[in-house]
């Protein structure tokens, strides 16, 4: 994301969901930084910018830098956008279990469940707050009016379908 579309949207959208949505293209030192904040938001929003520099190996000029590729012209800015996040997430996550970390080979499959769906629901939470339901309606009117849908997938989700609207007939394969 350029600086200038990152400033724009600073404040639009939770600072999270933008770290995690720019993280790929995040320079390695600011990557550290990104993955500090968002394994412990709260703990790394308390953070001065000389310890923040410190625990990420890297230095106060990068900090600063990755805090304006975020939007902000200060840290103190992005620490009580971080901390607002905290707030929502937990408030989005109150009637889940409470859980940490990824996944382990020592969970209960209780534990597994819970992990899951704590990611889930972040995700889905993100996703509404940062979707553009504009161009979802164009999507939406562009996919029904046509004649033929192709639907790929990749991975896991490897399958192909085809509708042709005319004939109402479908067709699928893996």
């Amino acid at each position: 994301m350029p600086h200038e579309a990152a400033r724009d949207d600073a404040g639009a959208h939770p600072v999270l969901v933008r770290m995690r949505a720019i993280r790929p293209e995040l320079r390695p030192s600011e990557q550290r930084i990104a993955d500090l904040f968002l394994a412990d938001p709260a703990g790394t929003a308390g953070l001065s910018v000389a310890e923040l520099a410190q625990r990420c190996d890297t230095s106060t000029t990068s900090v600063v830098r990755f805090c304006k590729r975020l939007g902000y012209e200060h840290v103190r800015e992005l620490r009580n956008h971080v901390l607002r996040d905290v707030e929502r997430e937990t408030f989005d996550t109150a009637a889940l279990p409470a859980v940490s970390g990824d996944i382990d080979r020592n969970d209960t499959l209780a534990d597994i469940v819970a992990k899951v769906s704590l990611a889930e629901t972040l995700s889905l939470a993100d996703t509404a707050k940062v979707l553009d339901t504009e161009s979802l309606r164009a999507s939406v009117d562009a996919i029904t009016s046509s004649t033929r849908v192709d639907i790929f997938g990749v991975g896991a989700s490897s399958w192909l379908m085809r509708m042709d609207s005319s004939s109402g007939k479908s067709s699928s394969s893996r």
